[in-house]
């Protein structure tokens, strides 16, 4: 019954996830590989399709699979957490905006739930400590390499805590260390969830 619940839920995350980039692409006129959100997001669409061929061939899971699962897991919970918690207040109704409008309801809100929900409660994964690194690793790679395009001026953002020329230096680690510390207690606490379930 579990493995039947995981197909499904991954093959709806599949729909939602190209439904979401269908929307952007209408609106945006852009996929926004630039976004966190957009980054986890594809890998999420990308994993969820292959897992859902690995249930439903009934096959054991590999352990890359595992791993790009539980990374994808935890970009979208802090996706979903940073949204909420820290873009959303600084604009009027960012709330409803960020969480419910557009594509950013399937990025943002649904798909994020139905990843954590999924692979907490519905799939087997080996996975063991050292692996919490991985999903934290991803994070640090991705603001490593946004904050260098900011600093040589080829991306602006798209975050306010990326753009460095718009916030001291002191700002600009300060939002580092935070976003990268909640990335690594997601990931540790992803993974305990999932251990002691």
């Amino acid at each position: 019954m579990k493995r039947k619940a995981a197909i499904a839920i991954n093959i709806i995350i599949v729909i939602l996830e190209v439904v979401s980039i269908i929307i952007r692409l209408n609106v945006r006129h852009a996929l926004g590989i630039e976004y966190y959100t957009m980054d986890s997001n594809i890998l999420s669409l990308i994993i969820s399709a292959i897992l859902a061929y690995y249930l439903i061939k009934g096959d054991k899971i590999p352990k890359w699979v595992s791993i790009a699962k539980y990374v994808a897991v935890c970009m979208l919970t802090v996706t979903i957490l940073v949204t909420a918690f820290i873009l959303s207040p600084m604009v009027e109704n960012g709330f409803y905006i960020f969480m419910f409008t557009d594509q950013m309801l399937y990025n943002h809100t649904l798909c994020p739930i139905l990843s954590l929900i999924s692979f907490l409660l519905l799939e087997k994964h080996n996975l063991v400590k050292k692996d919490i690194w991985w999903p934290i690793g991803a994070t640090l790679l991705y603001a490593i390499v946004l904050i260098i395009l900011n600093l040589c001026r080829v991306v602006d953002g798209p975050y306010p805590f990326l753009q460095v020329y718009n916030q001291t230096l002191l700002a600009t680690f300060g939002w580092a260390v935070m976003i990268l510390g909640g990335a690594a207690g997601i990931s540790a606490g992803v993974y305990a969830l999932r251990k002691n379930k």
